[in-house]
């Protein structure tokens, strides 16, 4: 569906985001929550939960 795409699409971003820019800039850690919040949507509570905790 449409958060399954939208998951895929925040997994590279993020990906691209970690290579160029590092763990702890603030465009990684966007991607970070908006992976979490796709995720959540999905029903995956545990990963999503984990991404935030990743952004803390």
């Amino acid at each position: 569906g449409i958060y399954g795409i939208a998951e895929q699409m925040n997994r590279r971003a993020l990906d691209g985001r970690e290579k160029v820019l590092g763990l702890e800039h603030l465009d990684t850690l966007t991607s970070i929550n908006n992976l979490a919040s796709v995720l959540w949507r999905q029903g995956k509570y545990e990963e999503a939960e984990q991404m935030n905790r990743r952004a803390l």
